[in-house]
């Protein structure tokens, strides 16, 4: 994923930059609810809701699953919305 994503964000006028809002801790697992903006190559990036589920083991993170709105980062990256 990472080999794939990084790349095209490199494009960014202004890079999307994360404002966590809460941590939420259970166990070896936690959330984190945050938001992000920037400014893509074909206009602005907004992510008002985001959220990270996360699994730690031993000093990092074992597992991230990521929740955004795909669709804004199509327009912000290729000024157009996939179907």
């Amino acid at each position: 994923m990472l080999d794939r994503l990084l790349p095209p964000l490199h494009t960014f006028v202004a890079p999307p930059v994360f404002t966590v809002h809460e941590i939420i801790v259970e166990g070896d697992r936690a959330v984190i609810l945050a938001s992000s903006s920037g400014e893509g190559p074909y206009g602005p990036y907004r992510q008002p809701h985001y959220a990270f589920v996360t699994r730690v083991a031993g000093d990092g993170f074992a597992e991230v699953i990521e929740f955004n709105d795909t669709v804004a980062v199509e327009t912000a990256l290729y000024g157009r919305q996939f179907v």
